[in-house]
């Protein structure tokens, strides 16, 4: 009885054996039966499997490749399908992350990872996509193509500017829920939902326009360079001159780039047109100037450091004291002024005091226009001229209007423009009407033998033109040039 059920429990045995069933009672030799060391199987054979469940292996035959098998084997740093061998798909058994493809093993099982999780590839994402600024890839779900919505942290780029441009910088998806590039102008070019968006803005240019002289006016329609999509423009006065025209310049409109600007008669003033987007801001300038002076109210003549006062009359502006530029002369120095480079004057009384007390000097008229060097600038500072006849005929015919001022000599009219009677010099005569009358050098052509000039009394007549021998010597009054 005892024999039977032996020989029943053996044919058992071998056949669990030959299923690939593990069996405490299985020592012999044979191939696929239970072993404890790689001594107790076959040659060819290794015993593998201890302790899964059971204490004893399995005599199995060796292979080349140890991951073909299915089965861990001594030498292999993982299971078959992991460690170095390849990785395991989802689904599969697994006891580690290295062992799965995802590198995700939960519950002995490989899974997809979730959205926010490391990643390397998509195909490790349950979403499918794996990106992300620089080095931080992350698994995510994409926005919609052009996508960045407020707050920017809902994308991983975090950058989307309002009424920018977006631009593709690449790979890249967001995490979180799915975005819409609500704040990025419609010119976006967003080139794919599964991109990193940045919302950079187009460069920012401003021109406002040419310069604008408009002596006796007070307004002008001011043309700037219209701004490009995403950006403002805006017009400021960023100056105004002189200081009785501070607060006086307006525009019609000062977010249109053209508009009509309104100051005030004899002002200048510094314009700016503004343009901007959310990135940058430039404002190019613009000088307007219903001013003959513009703005200005003295003049530094830079060849010798002395200053003038300056005034808008009839659009013009002119000094309003004679010019005291050149070394002296004494008049009877018989060394007399010639073309040498060099300006020379001379001097009521042949006192230099005289030409430094507004007077100015005496020139001859070839001095006075520097020998015809530089037309009608003659020996004015540069930007600055002899008045022409018609000139001072627009002086005198707008109203000149001369005080009658008894003891005092100077004749100055209500404007601050000063007469300063300094006479002339006649060689042979000398000195004469000082104080009482002045003659000014104009740049109008010379006769034979006379130059035209104006003649100014105290008593308020004036001669307009007077023929001067251009061998005497008058005053010269500057006017600036345009």
């Amino acid at each position: 009885m005892t024999r039977v059920l032996i020989r029943t429990f053996v044919c058992w045995a071998v056949a669990f054996a030959l299923n690939g069933c593990v069996s405490g009672f299985e020592l012999d030799e044979d191939p696929l039966f239970a072993c404890l060391t790689d001594g107790d199987c076959l040659d060819g054979y290794r015993c593998l499997d201890k302790g899964q469940p059971y204490l004893y292996g399995v005599c199995r035959p060796v292979v080349a490749d140890p991951c073909a098998d299915g089965w861990l084997g001594e030498g292999e740093s993982d299971v078959d399908c992991g460690g170095t061998c390849t990785a395991c798909p989802v689904n599969s058994t697994c006891s580690a992350g290295g062992d799965c493809s995802t590198g995700t093993c939960e519950a002995s099982v490989c899974v997809l990872r979730a959205d926010a999780a490391p990643c390397e590839a998509a195909t490790q994402c349950d979403s499918g996509f794996c990106g992300g600024p620089g080095g931080g890839m992350l698994c995510g779900v994409p926005c919609d193509a052009g996508a960045c919505s407020e707050p920017n942290d809902v994308c991983v780029s975090g950058v989307c500017v309002s009424s920018a441009l977006c631009v593709d910088e690449g790979a890249g998806v967001f995490v979180g829920p799915a975005c819409l590039c609500a704040r990025c102008s419609a010119t976006s070019t967003c080139a794919s939902a599964v991109h990193r968006i940045e919302c950079v803005c187009d460069p920012v240019t401003a021109t406002a326009g040419d310069d604008v002289y408009l002596p006796g006016e007070s307004s002008v329609q001011q043309h700037a360079e219209p701004v490009g999509v995403g950006q403002l423009g805006m017009w400021k006065v960023l100056s105004e001159s002189p200081g009785s025209a501070v607060g006086t310049g307006e525009f019609a409109d000062p977010s249109a780039a053209d508009t009509l600007f309104t100051g005030t008669p004899d002002s200048a003033y510094v314009l700016g047109w503004e343009v901007s987007n959310d990135c940058d801001s430039v404002t190019d300038e613009v000088f307007v100037s219903f001013d003959p002076c513009d703005g200005h109210r003295t003049l530094r003549d830079d060849r010798d450091g002395l200053t003038y006062p300056v005034l808008p009359l009839f659009e013009n502006c002119w000094m309003t004291q004679n010019l005291n530029f050149g070394a002296f002369v004494p008049s009877d120095s018989l060394a007399m002024p010639g073309d040498d480079g060099l300006s020379q004057k001379f001097c009521q009384e042949d006192d230099t005091a005289n030409c430094d007390a507004g007077y100015g000097g005496l020139y001859l008229h070839d001095e006075a226009m520097a020998y015809g060097h530089n037309g009608p600038q003659g020996v004015c500072p540069e930007g600055w001229q002899l008045g022409t006849l018609d000139q001072w005929r627009t002086l005198l015919g707008g109203g000149w209007d001369m005080l009658a001022l008894g003891e005092v000599p100077e004749a100055l009219d209500s404007w601050g423009f000063a007469a300063m009677l300094g006479g002339k010099l006649d060689f042979g005569s000398g000195f004469t009407g000082f104080h009482a009358y002045n003659y000014n050098w104009t740049s109008d052509a010379c006769s034979a033998d006379t130059c035209p000039a104006h003649k100014v009394y105290y008593d308020n007549s004036i001669s307009s033109p007077y023929n001067l021998p251009f061998i005497s010597a008058a005053t010269v009054r500057c006017l600036k040039t345009r």
